[in-house]
């Protein structure tokens, strides 16, 4: 009796898996319908007929699709047809591994399936060869263009070459038109600095902005203070304010008070007697003292703008772009001390206790703390800037 209800769950499975196979025929869905199939059949004996033949015309139809699709693709001059001609004979070549290692497929009834095999050797090697023509063709288009200072096709002769690799690592003379497309791609940057304030700024800071802001990309390459002849960008940071404020030192005083219990007094009775409580003992009644504090907190401050613009000029048409920019720096210490009963102190008096006044910073330390902060601010400026175009 057990056996009969495996027999009869098995049985079951394989017809469910066989309507849900063929669903999926049905819908087009052929490749999963296959890979399915392989997955149920795979080490299994008794297969229905109905089952076996469902495998097949998934199989068939499923090529039939892909070579109605690359034969399509026999007169096209665009490289992303052959492409596309490529991925579905791979994809049968896929197919066909699959179902050559479950062969033979034979059902419980003697029913042999039967394939027909696509020879994908030579279709896969004109496929490559015409998608590698075709791309080769049109990156020579682009880099033709890009010789005459078209620097966007430059960039796309360059990816378009790149696609050639995907099959081959080399193709006639495309590595050395590659690399042509890649250098006429680039972007040169001419960029300088100007101080257009009265205030003196070491060289060293000045430099710093540049080295800290512009860094080489991919396709922009940057030339400070380099004489660049053939320079496509011009990119000047003028720094047109700084201010630095004056020592600030303001001053705070307050008194803090807290009454605090400072000994006691024996309670008298009505003849001057000390009073007891209901066990004999003395009464006492503890008495309080006024303490004080006196607080003086300092708070010191400085300030200081750095301001100015990035002028962006393009050589080739003359238009120029100017993007603000400005950084700001404040130096703030507080300290604190106090005369008096350390008592008498709330917990906010007690906030910069111990705390000594420092020395301000110098303006020439602050030029340098606003460098520093100025850097992030250029550098997030300069990369908004469209330069590759």
């Amino acid at each position: 009796m057990k056996t009969k209800i495996i027999c009869l769950g098995t049985l079951l499975m394989l017809t469910i898996s066989c309507r849900s196979v063929e669903k999926m025929i049905d819908q087009g869905d052929f490749d999963t319908a296959l890979l399915k199939s392989a997955r149920k059949i795979s080490g299994k004996e008794q297969l229905k007929k109905k089952y076996v033949i469902a495998i097949e015309e998934a199989f068939h139809k499923a090529t039939e699709k892909d070579m109605i699709v690359v034969k399509s693709r026999y007169d096209s001059d665009r490289a992303y047809d052959w492409y596309q001609a490529i991925q579905r004979i791979r994809k049968m070549e896929t197919r066909q591994n699959t179902v050559s290692s479950l062969l033979p497929i034979v059902s419980s009834e003697g029913y042999k399936a039967n394939f027909s095999f696509v020879k994908t050797d030579d279709l896969l090697k004109n496929a490559i060869s015409q998608f590698q023509d075709l791309t080769y063709r049109d990156a020579l288009q682009f880099l033709e263009t890009s010789r005459q200072g078209n620097k966007v096709d430059a960039r796309k002769a360059y990816q378009t070459f790149a696609r050639l690799w995907e099959f081959n690592g080399e193709y006639l003379n495309a590595r050395r038109l590659q690399q042509e497309a890649e250098e006429l791609g680039i972007t040169h940057v001419a960029v300088r600095i100007e101080n257009a304030t009265y205030h003196y700024f070491p060289e060293s800071i000045l430099q710093e902005i540049l080295d800290r802001n512009f860094v080489n990309e991919k396709w922009i390459q940057y030339h400070l203070e380099d004489a660049i002849p053939l320079a496509d960008r011009e990119i000047t940071v003028r720094i047109n304010r700084l201010d630095i404020g004056p020592e600030r030192i303001q001053e705070r005083f307050f008194v803090d008070t807290r009454e605090i219990e400072d000994g006691f007094d024996y309670v008298l009775d009505q003849n001057g007697n000390v009073s007891k409580d209901s066990l004999g003992n003395d009464i006492k009644r503890p008495k309080f003292k006024l303490i004080k504090a006196q607080v003086v907190e300092t708070h010191q401050f400085k300030s200081a703008i750095l301001s100015g613009r990035i002028l962006n000029k393009n050589i080739v048409t003359g238009r120029l772009e100017e993007v603000p920019f400005q950084s700001e720096l404040l130096f703030e210490h507080f300290s604190a001390a106090f005369q008096g009963d350390r008592r008498a102190l709330s917990p906010e008096s007690r906030r910069f206790l111990g705390i000594l006044p420092v020395p301000f910073p110098d303006n020439q330390q602050m030029v340098v703390d606003l460098v520093h902060t100025l850097s992030p601010i250029i550098r997030d400026k300069v990369q908004k800037l469209n330069l590759t175009v």
